[in-house]
């Protein structure tokens, strides 16, 4: 398997998660990471001094960011020019590789448009998205590893995974504490282990899981990566067991509400966990249920475009919002008093987008845009 990576990583960067602009960290900071790039690759072999600079120049970068240290309120009170920038997400999805197609999604006015990324030939299919320490990672896969140069608008394969990670209908993956942690495929680590990804270099971790999680999804919450539902390799059966990972080792949580999960979609925020359902024996997948460490709760369902949808596992959250789709996009307010699910429709042209783990990227404004 191929591994690719973006650019050099140095120091952690992970915000505090109560912070109220996250996306504008996001946005920040891989800018920084770009630039990072290029002083890296400007430099001169004999200039031993250069790299070091450059990673002073990012460092200095990152500080001013909203959300980390010299902006720790996030955009107020900070002076960063990224806080006035509109926020879109930019979707890349295996469905549309062969067109050299994304979709840009403006967080203003929830409309969709087409992007125009270009893929390389680059199958992302069951890889693993990570956003972590500044840069855009897609990991493993059926072929290779890839990062996402969002200034280029293109994928850039650089390098191998030494133990190989499918993601998707197979294993798992989340980032927490700085880690991109590669989780419960059975052809890499085993359907109960982790190993780690720092941006260079793989270390396969000690702590198993309890209970095995092919085809299963994680999130980190509460200072803790959680893996919720999935299956048996061997034995061939499917459970709604939930686990957290405090770093050292797996313990047994409150079990998810609704029986067996499979195929189904975990995101976490500073407010809870919460899944988009696929129950194994029903094939439900609108609900959301929110976690809150104590219990699970049923918070409401996504809106009718998903009555029919056969895999819901593509989403992300933006200030309190989830947007999560398959054919179709929904916004959904995660908030059990003020819950809505709004479609916000299919591709420009009226085409189902089909959806498949597709990595969603915030950028200020719209990039790649056709």
């Amino acid at each position: 398997m191929s591994a690719i990576q973006f650019s050099s990583m140095i120091a952690p960067v992970t915000p505090p998660p109560m912070c109220p602009d996250l996306d504008k960290y996001e946005i920040c900071t891989t800018s920084c990471g770009a630039t990072l790039d290029s002083c890296k690759e400007a430099c001169y072999p004999a200039d031993y001094g250069c790299p070091s600079r450059c990673d002073g120049a990012f460092l200095d970068c990152k500080y001013a960011c909203p959300c980390d240290t010299g902006c720790p309120q996030g955009c107020s009170g900070c002076a960063n020019p990224i806080c006035e920038a509109s926020d879109y997400l930019l979707i890349v999805n295996s469905w549309q590789a062969w067109d050299n197609l994304g979709f840009l999604v403006n967080l203003s006015t929830d409309q969709i448009s087409f992007a125009s990324v270009n893929y390389n030939e680059v199958d992302t299919d069951d890889a693993c998205y990570a956003f972590m320490k500044g840069q855009h990672y897609i990991l493993g896969g059926y072929f290779n590893t890839i990062t996402i140069d969002v200034d280029g608008c293109e994928l850039r394969t650089t390098g191998l995974l030494e133990v190989q990670h499918i993601d998707g209908m197979w294993g798992s993956c989340a980032v927490y504490n700085d880690l991109t942690y590669l989780c419960f495929d059975e052809e890499g680590v085993d359907e109960f282990g982790c190993q780690t990804f720092d941006g260079s270099n793989q270390n396969v971790i000690a702590a198993k899981s309890n209970s095995a999680h092919d085809w299963s999804s994680m999130a980190v919450y509460d200072d803790k990566m959680w893996v919720v539902g999935g299956c048996g390799v061997e034995t061939g059966g499917c459970h709604n067991i939930v686990e957290a990972f405090d770093g050292n080792s797996w313990s047994i949580s409150v079990p998810h509400a609704d029986g067996a999960l499979v195929g189904h979609l975990v995101l976490g925020d500073a407010f809870g966990l919460y899944t988009i359902n696929e129950v194994a024996s029903s094939g439900i997948q609108y609900d959301v249920q929110r976690f809150d460490g104590f219990a699970w709760t049923k918070i409401g369902e996504l809106s009718q475009a998903h009555a029919t949808s056969y895999s819901v596992n593509s989403g992300k959250i933006v200030n309190g919002y989830a947007f999560v789709g398959e054919d179709e996009l929904d916004k959904v307010r995660l908030d059990e008093d003020e819950f809505f699910a709004r479609s916000l429709g299919n591709d420009p042209n009226g085409e189902d987008m089909l959806l498949y783990y597709a990595p969603m990227i915030l950028v200020d404004g719209p990039r790649c845009a056709m």
